[in-house]
């Protein structure tokens, strides 16, 4: 409305113009007088006359006048609320079209005033940044470091000042490539020195090293170890000259003279270590002939007569007899009807071959010339302990078991009440009929009761070793003992030694420990079986080789496998042969290429396998055959009875044990057993 009224108003001051014009053109005619022209309105006039502005050469009207004094304002404003506020001021006064420019004038001065400041800010930073960074001093790492992380700030600020022009930056860039340039400078110097240092210490180090090295040589025949040390000094102080590359010719002569001179003390040593090792060797080998002429002797033949490898030592002969206190650590070894047994204590594990743990045992008699010790290494295939109930193992009446006054039942009475020193007596309460002690029995728990007369006598060491009174023991409901596997099998090696530990006799056994009903299936007579098994373990036993043509010999004990082929029946291929290769030498890893092959024996009823008296051993070393010689013997059992007859559910033993002797021509003898399971 207002817009219309404004243009009503100009229409008609234009049309009064006119006619004031027209007026006084009627006023100056007739009379004939001439009248002045008529001028021609200016813009400004024409404007005026119009009732609008003229403003810089343009007729604007007050609503331009009013819009244009705006964006003026908005342009100038310093703050964005500046801006809306010179808008807000004349949106009343504008039309809508203007009233939208001007918003929109608002909006990017906003802009514009927003990315003023964060270029004033970014800009801030950057003089900031720069003013971190101090090039002047770089002679320390710590200085470096520094200027180093000033440079990254400043980056960070140059990356970041996005709205800032490049003319604006192009000062702190100049800065920054001045810094890198100088801490690059400064560090490469630093790195100088730095590396200088390590290798002139490298040079140092290596050097003593050296000398110490050197020194050790002198004075004695050097050892292995005293060699090494010293080539390993030389080369160590080689590289650390060719690794000293920032030091001078000069800085490194001194070292290099040294290494030179070093060679000549270190090959004569050499020479003199060389020798003494020539000597060595040719002393132990003299020894190892020696040992094998002294073990050849001990593992001398059978007689003609005796067709068992375990017979052919003097007394104390080793046999198949064995018995293990497994709880005492000791065990005894010696023939069935020979009072002379000899008896051993364990002395450490042999380790395992297979499912067979092998164990160490040793006993020394006598003094002097007339010391004598006795070893043997046996291996079993002992099972873990089971554990039964109580009144299964021990017998009780009414429930209590009557503990006897002797050595081997107080062994296995425990009670605290019973752990004190000398004797003690035991009365029995008052409201009692009886003296009650809470302890163990064979390992299980229960109680122990006396009525009269109790005492217990004690060293203070655990069980009693005197009861006295009439003692019972009530196991706790449930109670379980613990028994040893007191069936189970075993082979292996012996050996007896004189006062000088040299060997005077060996030999190698196998047999079984409490042997149970069952140790064969089918009731025990393999005849009538029919079908074939392999049976694989391994073997243990001693070896001599003496060769008195050139002098060498060797002599020890070896483990080797065992591998074992079962026909049954009694038809003419029925029985069982083996081989015994993969020899391992004194417990080392050394195969000397030996084999032995078994021939066929003859399968009994009752499991005994018996080699044939022509040809039943043949010792083969790298494929060359000795003559057949010695025997073997062997025994087979099911030591798992169970229902079905068989451990393993056939009516096939389950596992072999044996023994075996062979000679190679006359240089070599050998003695061994072995234990294999059914594959």
């Amino acid at each position: 409305m207002m817009f219309r009224e404004k243009s009503i108003s100009k229409l008609y001051a234009f049309a009064l113009a006119a006619v004031f014009a027209l007026t006084l053109a009627g006023c100056g005619g007739g009379g004939g007088t001439a009248q002045e022209p008529m001028t021609e309105p200016t813009p400004e006039e024409m404007c005026t006359a119009a009732g609008n502005n003229y403003v810089g050469g343009e007729c604007l009207t007050d609503a331009q006048v009013t819009y244009n004094e705006a964006l003026a304002a908005i342009m100038a404003a310093t703050t964005a609320e500046a801006a809306q506020a010179a808008y807000d001021a004349v949106k009343g006064d504008v039309s809508a079209s203007d009233g939208e420019k001007l918003q929109a004038a608002v909006d990017a001065r906003v802009g514009v005033l927003a990315t003023m400041a964060r270029a004033d800010e970014q800009k801030m930073n950057l003089t900031a940044a720069a003013g971190m960074i101090e090039t002047s001093d770089l002679s320390t790492q710590e200085a470096v470091d520094t200027a180093r992380a000033a440079i990254v700030a400043l980056r960070g600020a140059l990356d970041e000042a996005d709205d800032v022009s490049d003319a604006d930056k192009a000062m702190y860039q100049m800065q920054l490539d001045d810094a890198v340039a100088a801490v690059d400078s400064a560090q490469d110097g630093i790195n100088t020195a730095t590396r200088r240092t390590n290798q002139m210490a490298a040079l140092t180090g290596a050097s003593g090293t050296l000398q110490t090295a050197l020194a050790a040589l002198s004075g004695s025949t050097p050892t292995k170890a005293q060699l090494d040390a010293a080539n390993n000094a030389l080369t160590a102080l080689n590289t650390a000259i060719t690794g000293a590359e920032d030091l001078t010719e000069a800085e490194k002569a001194t070292y290099v003279r040294e290494a030179g001179n070093a060679a000549a003390p270190i090959r004569v040593a050499q020479m003199a270590f060389d020798n003494a090792e020539d000597e060595a060797t040719m002393a132990e080998r003299m020894a190892m002939t020696e040992t094998g002429k002294l073990l050849y002797a001990a593992l001398g033949p059978p007689a003609a007569s005796d067709t068992s490898a375990l017979d052919n030592i003097a007394a104390p002969v080793l046999t198949s007899t064995l018995a293990i206190d497994a709880a005492a650590g000791a065990g005894t070894l010696g023939e069935t009807d020979d009072p002379e047994s000899v008896t051993l204590r364990a002395s450490g594990s042999a380790g395992a071959l297979g499912s067979w743990n092998g164990m160490d045992y040793a006993l020394s008699s006598g003094t002097g010339d007339d010391k004598v010790t006795n070893e043997a290494r046996v291996y079993t295939n002992r099972g873990a302990a089971e554990t039964d109930d109580f009144g299964d193992v021990h017998t009780l009446t009414d429930g209590s078991l009557a503990v006897a006054d002797s050595a081997e039942a107080r062994a296995l009475v425990m009670a605290a009440a019973f752990t004190h020193q000398g004797t003690q007596n035991h009365a029995v309460p008052d409201k009692s009929d009886a003296v009650y002690v809470s302890g163990t029995y064979d390992g299980a728990p229960g109680e122990f009761r006396c009525e009269t007369g109790c005492s217990s006598t004690n060293d203070g060491k655990g069980s009693p070793s005197g009861l006295g009174g009439t003692w019972t023991f009530t196991p706790d409901k449930g109670a379980m003992v613990s028994q040893p596997d007191d069936e189970y099998l075993y082979y292996g090696w012996w050996v007896s030694k004189d006062s000088d530990g040299e060997p005077t006799a060996a030999s190698a056994f196998a047999g079984v420990v409490e042997p149970a009903a069952g140790d064969l299936d089918n009731a025990g007579d393999l005849t009538t079986i029919t079908g074939s098994a392999t049976y694989v373990g391994n073997a243990v036993g001693k070896f001599a080789m003496s060769n008195p043509l050139d002098g060498t010999g060797n002599g020890g004990h070896f483990t080797a496998d065992a591998e074992l082929s079962a026909t049954f029946g009694t038809g003419t291929t029925a029985g069982v042969t083996g081989t015994i290769d993969n020899f391992r030498l004194n417990d080392g890893s050394e195969d000397p290429g030996w084999s032995v092959s078994l021939a066929r024996g003859g399968l009994a009823a009752d499991g005994a396998i018996t080699a044939p008296t022509t040809n039943p051993t043949v010792w083969s070393i790298n494929g060359n055959k000795a003559l057949a010689s010695g025997t073997w013997s062997g025994t087979m059992y099911d030591e798992m009875p169970g229902d079905p007859p068989g451990g393993d559910g056939s009516n096939i033993p389950t596992t072999v044990t044996g023994t075996f002797y062979t000679e190679f021509s006359t240089i070599g003898r050998m003695v061994g057993a072995f234990g294999a399971d059914k594959q």
